[in-house]
């Protein structure tokens, strides 16, 4: 029994320690927030822009990125397509 016991708290500890880092790193790859322009100009300032974002609280990074739309069709469906790619590393604001 106390070998039973002994490895339910291991498990219990180390499924604690798996869902912890998974969730890190599943948070540290989606952005909490996004700054968009919709008129479809684009931002005109970038740097002004993640200045500014840089300086509100709590904030620990920037990272510019282009977004788009487009769509993808086949011979019996049409679906849009959302996609974003980061711009390669600017100064550090």
């Amino acid at each position: 029994m106390v070998i039973g016991v002994a490895t339910s708290i291991i498990t219990l500890a180390v499924m604690t320690g798996f869902q912890g880092y998974f969730r890190d790193k599943i948070l540290s790859a989606m952005p909490h927030i996004v700054v968009m322009e919709y008129t479809g100009a684009g931002v005109k300032d970038v740097e002004s822009l993640r200045d500014k974002v840089a300086r509100v609280p709590h904030v620990k990074a920037t990272t510019p990125f282009v977004y788009g739309q487009s769509m993808v069709t086949t011979r019996s469906a049409c679906r849009e397509l959302l996609s974003g790619v980061l711009i390669p590393k600017l100064k550090e604001p």
